[in-house]
């Protein structure tokens, strides 16, 4: 019987989820994660070499995003179509294609302890079993002074609890499962099993303070991702048009399905997980 961690592997080895996530969450939300990155650069660009990874950088469009704003960016994900695709993605927008790509797994990097300035993970945590050893790898790499940007689901986002409340009404049972940080949801996709997490933002913030790193900002990415559940390209606008007002004018952080979260790592003794 292979592990929880086993499963996810071979599923996330397909190129089918991968192409899946781009055509229905990132090429609509484009602009808004444009402007997210823009803000994300006046925050973490301190240092000289401004090295990048890229943590399961998937079709590789925020490598794509870093590169553009001139960061040094390595790359990295376990799926090697997915490695393929980023490839091809990178040299389609690129004259000059300087991302180095590593295939490897979030829960062994190879890369050295403080290697890299920036190191951003990008709603790709929802996705790992073993969420603490993906972290502990994280904070392993980052330099001192460094940064670590994360991008996760929220589990108290207003999308949440409208589905909570929605749920409740019709009396269908919750079918995901608690764990320490925050709620699983296991799905069979064409691809095989797939877990999808609902984040505890406050014990994420905790877990990264006992490992040496502050919370500096929390940005809003969208606000709602219900346009997904929509075929209606009436509503589908409607809901994309409002994440891009919300992240623009309001910036509220707390009710936005995705919280991007930037972290500093100080110069405190961390404790290794």
């Amino acid at each position: 019987m292979p592990s929880e961690t086993e499963t996810l592997k071979k599923t996330l080895s397909s190129s089918y989820l991968h192409d899946k996530w781009i055509d229905t969450y990132i090429d609509d939300s484009k602009v808004l994660y444009d402007l997210v990155f823009d803000d994300l650069k006046k925050i973490v660009w301190e240092q000289e070499s401004n090295k990048a990874l890229d943590a399961g950088c998937g079709n590789g469009v925020n490598s794509l995003r870093l590169l553009n704003r001139d960061f040094n960016v390595t790359a990295c994900d376990f799926s090697e179509s997915a490695l393929a695709h980023c490839k091809v993605f990178l040299e389609k927008h690129l004259k000059e294609n300087n991302c180095q790509l590593f295939r490897e797994d979030l829960l062994s990097l190879s890369f050295r302890d403080n290697e890299f300035d920036v190191v951003v993970c990008w709603g790709v945590l929802m996705h790992i079993y073993e969420i603490e050893r993906a972290l502990g790898e994280l904070c392993r790499v980052t330099k001192k002074g460094g940064y670590v940007i994360i991008c996760e689901v929220s589990l108290t986002a207003f999308d949440s609890l409208v589905i909570k409340v929605l749920k409740n009404i019709f009396k269908r049972s919750e079918r995901g499962l608690k764990s320490k940080f925050g709620i699983d949801y296991w799905s069979e996709t064409p691809a095989g099993k797939i877990i999808v997490r609902k984040t505890n933002i406050k014990i994420l913030v905790d877990f990264m303070s006992v490992n040496g790193f502050d919370l500096v900002k929390k940005i809003p990415g969208q606000f709602s991702q219900f346009y997904t559940k929509f075929t209606s390209k009436l509503f589908r606008n409607t809901i994309l048009k409002f994440n891009l007002f919300w992240f623009k004018h309001l910036k509220f952080t707390s009710p936005s399905v995705e919280q991007v979260l930037v972290f500093k790592k100080n110069d405190r003794n961390i404790h290794r997980v």
